[in-house]
């Protein structure tokens, strides 16, 4: 789910970035009541001014991600031991698949329940986040006029 995944990345922006810029696929993992819950309080806890998630249009969705799985691919097919530890997956990432430019990999061992969490704090409401849906930015910001 984006929110765990986000949780993770958010320790590695830099305090001074007051526009967070996020970009999910339409999936209901994605596009949720949890996630916007969770971009709600980053902007209640002022960890920025504002959020704007965008929501990429179908059939646009994984085309830099399915490129970087099918280089992944690829490359198993010639990796003799298919069962890897995590050390072991990201060494052959890093060293095997992207020898030149090299992403940062994270191992996340454990995730927070946010499910639970905002359960009691929103509503059950989700008119307009499903498919057909025309709204692919939701902005969440602070209202410094209240």
């Amino acid at each position: 789910q984006s929110t765990w995944g986000l949780q993770d990345v958010l320790k590695d922006i830099p305090r001074t970035v007051k526009t967070l810029y996020i970009q999910v696929d339409g999936s209901s993992e994605n596009w949720n009541k949890y996630t916007l819950a969770f971009a709600n309080e980053l902007v209640a806890r002022k960890a920025f001014v504002e959020i704007e998630i965008h929501r990429l249009p179908v059939g646009h969705t994984r085309e830099d991600i399915d490129q970087m799985f099918s280089v992944v691919s690829r490359a198993l097919l010639h990796k003799q031991a298919l069962l890897m530890t995590p050390t072991e997956f990201s060494d052959f990432l890093l060293n095997d698949v992207w020898s030149t430019s090299k992403p940062h990999v994270r191992h996340l061992l454990s995730t927070f329940n946010f499910e639970s969490y905002y359960e009691d704090f929103i509503t059950d409401s989700r008119r307009g986040l499903g498919h057909p849906n025309p709204v692919h930015v939701l902005r969440v910001c602070w209202d410094s006029t209240k």
